[in-house]
């Protein structure tokens, strides 16, 4: 976990240097068979601007999403 704070620091940083905008959300998606790394980023909010959905929520409906891409 501590890891993964400290490499997203880093890509604040980077942004901040650059002046580029910080992603809210990135997701990394590993397919094993075709050994392959994907990344998908956003700029807008995702889930702080809703009441009713915490981080994890956003995060479950994603690994359902992509378990049902592999059907």
């Amino acid at each position: 976990m501590k890891e993964g704070v400290r490499e997203i620091r880093e890509i604040e940083s980077v942004c901040e240097t650059y002046d580029r905008p910080i992603p809210t959300e990135m997701r990394l998606t590993y397919d094993v068979k075709a050994n392959s790394l994907k990344s998908d980023y956003q700029y807008e909010p995702v889930y702080s601007n809703t009441d009713d959905k915490h981080s994890s929520d956003i995060f479950m409906e994603w690994i359902e999403a992509e378990k049902n891409k592999n059907k």
